[in-house]
């Protein structure tokens, strides 16, 4: 596809990091006052890509949890990106959901990001193309806040070709916590096609729907 001038909408632009290795991210001491102290810290895993026609994406694995960790008694769910367009040829979309757990001492487990495949349509081997990668940050809590409230951040990446005019190229952040909280916090989308398309924030949008939340031991 013809590379031309660049058509840009952007959020709010930040330094997106990648965790290519295992990183632990420790609590402040102030933690020991808590009933729990969340010793361990917050811990990344990066997962193999999954690849299912012309869409591939990958997804870390991260968790905050005490040594032992407490039980959980709430699961979450939250959409935190949308590609594509429904009804619009080409008629190709994605929804991707941030999974989690949470409890009221503040830890966070099980934290992953996953194609919600009710929400979304088959991405063909030789059609759309759609490639994403979702980092688990290793970042610092912020002076004087409970460290209850540490969040964990995220970023994605990746690009979007539909089959048809429009190339695009996004990345973003976001945040979760142990209470169910969700925020965007950037997203930032480039159309780098000669023939543009859609507008770029009509064809890969962040997510802003309050986050679901399902207690441990109830079906969904």
């Amino acid at each position: 596809m013809q590379i031309g001038p660049t058509n840009t909408v952007t959020t709010r632009t930040g330094d997106l990091r990648h965790a290519a290795h295992p990183v632990i991210q420790r609590l402040p001491e102030a933690a020991e006052a808590l009933e729990v102290a969340l010793t361990a810290g917050i811990t990344v895993q990066e997962q193999a890509a999954i690849t299912q026609g012309g869409l591939r994406y990958q997804s870390d694995k991260g968790s905050r949890v005490g040594n032992p960790p407490k039980p959980s008694d709430q699961e979450y769910n939250q959409a935190v990106l949308g590609v594509g367009r429904e009804s619009v040829l080409p008629d190709v979309y994605a929804v991707f959901r941030v999974h989690w757990q949470g409890n009221k001492f503040g830890e966070i487990g099980g934290a992953y990001v996953q194609l919600s495949l009710p929400e979304s349509s088959e991405f063909h081997e030789h059609g759309s193309s759609l490639d994403v990668h979702f980092t688990c940050l290793d970042t610092m809590p912020k002076m004087g806040d409970d460290p209850k409230l540490w969040p964990m951040q995220w970023t994605y990446e990746g690009n979007f070709d539909p089959l048809g005019p429009g190339q695009y190229a996004f990345n973003g952040k976001f945040e979760i916590d142990a209470f169910g909280g969700f925020k965007s916090l950037e997203h930032v989308v480039v159309d780098h096609s000669a023939l543009k398309g859609d507008p770029p924030t009509k064809m890969v949008r962040h997510g802003t729907e309050p986050s679901s939340r399902t207690r441990v031991g109830t079906r969904c």
